[in-house]
């Protein structure tokens, strides 16, 4: 399957998903609680939710924050490096 293809399949997917504002219906789960369930668990974790409430769970100092953005930074610049 193609980059193109799979892109589109993921699309098509999110959009049986997600209708409106990003309200979750069952209609694509068949009424199977727990498939939906996995499936919002998988959406908000993909938009970083459970991230920014590990992080709100208690204060960040300012330069906590600069010292964590700083470092991942660093690691995507040596990310996108090694694929050069």
């Amino acid at each position: 399957m193609a980059y193109y293809e799979k892109r589109q399949y993921k699309k098509k997917e999110e959009e049986h998903f997600t209708k409106g504002n990003g309200e979750v219906y069952l209609d694509d789960c068949n009424g199977d609680l727990e498939k939906a369930i996995r499936k919002l668990r998988k959406k908000l974790k993909g938009d970083g939710l459970f991230d920014e409430l590990k992080r709100r769970e208690s204060y960040e100092k300012p330069s906590e924050k600069k010292r964590r953005k700083k470092a991942v930074s660093r690691f995507n610049e040596s990310k996108n490096n090694k694929d050069l």
